[in-house]
């Protein structure tokens, strides 16, 4: 798939959904000082496609790039824009190696229910955020390279949403028992009576 082309599958990339998205993902780490854009760039990549991969469709349906420190959506920095113009954010430029931080105001906390962000998918993004807060900006951008999807394309080319079902390495019984149940509810697998139909 190349840029110029749409995926009828992916939502209507929706820049309120993602700035509700980017200023809920703020909220959740704002005590958290090495929490930077690196981080929150990360949590929205592998949110949006374990949901496409796990759900059918993504989250916010943002566009990721491969960029150095690993998946980057463009939209990233318009929305932190929008969000500190707005007075509900505060964008504190990172130094001494350290990535620029989005931090939440008191005004205008951010409102998930209202942009249609189900609980499942909510469930997603904190289990990311979990995951993320563990790991230094170094190593969850290391993690990152090694995802299929950043590997597969060249620099600043879209990653594929379709890449969330590649895998890093041979899939264990229980992964390919839940592939097929997945498989099986969507419709994309037919039994063998139904093949001889």
């Amino acid at each position: 798939m190349t840029a110029s082309t749409k995926d009828e599958r992916l939502p209507e990339f929706s820049h309120k959904r993602f700035d509700e998205l980017v200023l809920y993902i703020a909220e959740c780490t704002q005590d958290d000082n090495e929490f930077g854009s690196t981080k929150l760039a990360k949590v929205l990549f592998f949110s949006d496609l374990e949901a496409f991969r796990d759900l059918g469709v993504p989250i916010t349906g943002a566009e990721y790039q491969k960029w150095a420190y690993g998946p980057y959506p463009p939209q990233l920095k318009p929305a932190g824009k929008g969000l500190e113009s707005a007075s509900r954010a505060r964008l504190i430029k990172g130094g001494n190696y350290q990535a620029d931080r989005l931090v939440p105001t008191r005004i205008g906390p951010a409102d998930i229910r209202a942009v249609v962000i189900t609980a499942e998918q909510q469930a997603i993004v904190d289990m990311w955020i979990a995951r993320i807060k563990q790991e230094t900006a170094n190593e969850i951008s290391d993690f990152s390279h090694e995802h299929p999807g950043y590997l597969m394309v060249d620099d600043n080319e879209p990653i594929p949403y379709e890449s969330a079902f590649l895998a890093e390495k041979a899939p264990t019984d229980g992964e390919i028992e839940k592939a097929t149940r997945i498989a099986r509810k969507r419709g994309w697998l037919v039994s063998e009576s139904q093949r001889r139909q």
